[in-house]
């Protein structure tokens, strides 16, 4: 399978990040030394040897992402293979949630308000847009930066949009009202190269007045934005299926929906630190309780990085200061034994357990046992030890 394999990955790195790449080689190696030990051959991968390979992974308690993630490579390299010998994708006759368990309803309501896309994952799906890739970088970031829902996206007309000021109106799917919408200036490049290079090399580019459109088509409909990220997504090596409806639908992570969640986190992550008053007008929510589902997100993230990164220092608490020293060792310890060093004058020093017993079980330490407590000891037909 190497030079299948090799074949393969060539092929994926284009536009691809290095790590994602490197990502989809471990899942091929994976994927082929399996192979290797049942003597399969690349043309003799079948749906039930999928199943085997997957079942193996859920039996060594493999995590859920690991297992989608290693999924989507094979199924990608299957469907390369396929390509090129015009052979069905066995990938498509089996579901890998029989091996990545199923969420449950309230698991599913609060992965749908959580899921959203860190910087390097955004940066990694802009990166990785298909073709065409200004159009679809620039759709991408367009959707990102405005927050704007798929079809919102979809209407957002040329005579609407004022590129000095960086604002558009358009109408809400939602709420049926005229929006405005905002960009920043890090997009005005890339979409000046979209309107003015590209766009108007589109065959539709004369007779329509949207933003996005298409060569057979005067605007660029919701689910065809919809693909767009969700390739954009398998290209990152970012995508997973979260989990399945009761339709049996899967669920994806990465879906344009994403884009609105993330900038709403970013906008009250630091170093911004937006007011959730300007969160909710930027995303038109009638209610403000609607946006303070970010702020939830958010103070989990705090939680959880407090946890992890917090320093810590050695500082005296009161359970401290009512420990004591031992005398041999020097450590602070919270009982502390008498060990007699004489009786004759009686003379004794306080020492924690371990060095109690070290003291009678090692040479190291007669000074501490002189003779002459010895000889009064077995005079008094008694030891201290």
């Amino acid at each position: 399978m190497i030079a299948e394999g090799e074949n393969f990955l060539r092929s994926y790195r284009r536009g691809r990040a290095k790590s994602t790449v490197r990502n989809a080689r471990s899942n091929l190696r994976h994927f082929s030394q399996f192979l290797k030990k049942q003597d399969i051959a690349v043309d003799e991968i079948s749906s039930e040897v999928l199943e085997e390979f997957f079942h193996r992974m859920d039996r060594e308690n493999y995590s859920d992402h690991t297992i989608r993630n290693r999924y989507l490579t094979v199924r990608q390299f299957l469907d390369h293979l396929g390509v090129e010998e015009d052979a069905e994708n066995p990938a498509n006759q089996f579901k890998i949630s029989k091996y990545a368990s199923r969420k449950n309803k309230r698991e599913e309501e609060a992965l749908k308000k959580r899921v959203w896309l860190t910087r390097e994952e955004l940066n990694d799906l802009v990166e990785a847009a298909p073709q065409p890739v200004v159009r679809n970088r620039c759709l991408i970031l367009f959707m990102y930066y405005t927050a704007c829902r798929r079809s919102e996206v979809s209407e957002i007309k040329l005579p609407n949009m004022d590129f000095e000021e960086r604002k558009a109106r358009v109408n809400s799917q939602k709420t049926g009202k005229t929006i405005t919408v905002r960009w920043q200036p890090h997009l005005d490049s890339l979409l000046k190269r979209w309107r003015e290079e590209y766009r108007s090399a589109y065959t539709t580019a004369e007779d329509s007045s949207y933003l996005f459109i298409t060569q057979q088509a005067e605007k660029v409909a919701p689910n065809h934005i919809s693909r767009i990220i969700r390739e954009a997504a398998e290209n990152a090596g970012i995508q997973e299926v979260l989990y399945e409806d009761k339709a049996g639908n899967e669920r994806r992570k990465v879906t344009s929906h994403a884009l609105r969640h993330s900038f709403a986190v970013h906008w009250l992550q630091p170093p911004n630190k937006g007011s959730l008053e300007e969160l909710k007008e930027i995303l038109a929510h009638e209610d403000v309780q609607t946006t303070q589902v970010y702020t939830e997100i958010v103070e989990d993230q705090v939680d959880e990085a407090y946890s992890t990164h917090a320093a810590t220092i050695d500082y005296d608490t009161g359970e401290d200061r009512n420990r004591q020293l031992c005398e041999l060792c020097g450590e602070q310890k919270p009982k502390l034994e008498t060990h007699h060093i004489s009786y004759e004058p009686e003379e004794t020093m306080s020492v924690c357990q371990p060095c109690h017993r070290e003291i009678h079980e090692s040479d190291e330490y007669e000074y501490l046992q002189p003779e002459e407590s010895r000889a009064d000891a077995e005079d008094r037909d008694w030891t201290p030890y």
